[in-house]
């Protein structure tokens, strides 16, 4: 993710691999100030 127009590339990037169960929600937050992509 990159929150910033002037700089080039991504400034927050977060990799896993993640297996849900049908009707399983996943979600993606995202707060800069603790260190960018969250999982839940």
């Amino acid at each position: 993710m990159n929150d910033n127009l002037v700089k080039p590339g991504f400034n927050f990037v977060k990799e896993d691999q993640v297996t849900l169960k049908p009707g399983q929600v996943m979600v993606i937050d995202f707060n800069p100030d603790k260190g960018g992509l969250f999982f839940k």
